[in-house]
């Protein structure tokens, strides 16, 4: 994979998790003044999903807290499916950064999230 992929792959991957951050605290703040429709929370996911997944993405369902979640990433992979670029996360402090993967592939020119993975222990949990 040329150099150049490799940023294209590692940028999507950082603009989607900054998105997915502003997400994030609207959805705590949204329910907190609104704690009876989800609506919103659950159309601004859709819209983030189907901008930087691959189309017909299936998600998992929602989830959010009252933290600031930031990311580093640490890791690049080419594969024969696409990349995985390995990264951590943390939500309060940097005392804990737990692992995450985020596997993309590109379909017709254009790098696309499978999906991230949360990894606990050697088992990965789909997070999307």
């Amino acid at each position: 994979m040329k150099v150049s992929e490799q940023k294209e792959v590692e940028k999507l991957v950082t603009e989607f998790f900054n998105e997915y951050a502003e997400w994030y605290k609207f959805a705590y703040d949204y329910s907190v003044k609104y704690p009876d429709n989800d609506s919103p929370l659950e159309e601004r996911y859709d819209a983030l999903i189907e901008r930087y997944c691959v189309p017909g993405k299936k998600r998992q369902g929602t989830a959010y807290g009252n933290g600031c979640p930031k990311q580093k990433t640490t890791k690049f992979e080419a594969t024969p499916a696409g990349a995985i670029v390995h990264a951590l996360q943390s939500e309060f402090d940097d005392d804990y950064w737990s692992k995450h993967e985020y596997h993309l592939t590109k379909i017709s020119g254009k790098w696309y999230i499978n999906e991230m993975y949360y990894i606990g222990g050697n088992k990965k949990y789909p997070s999307l």
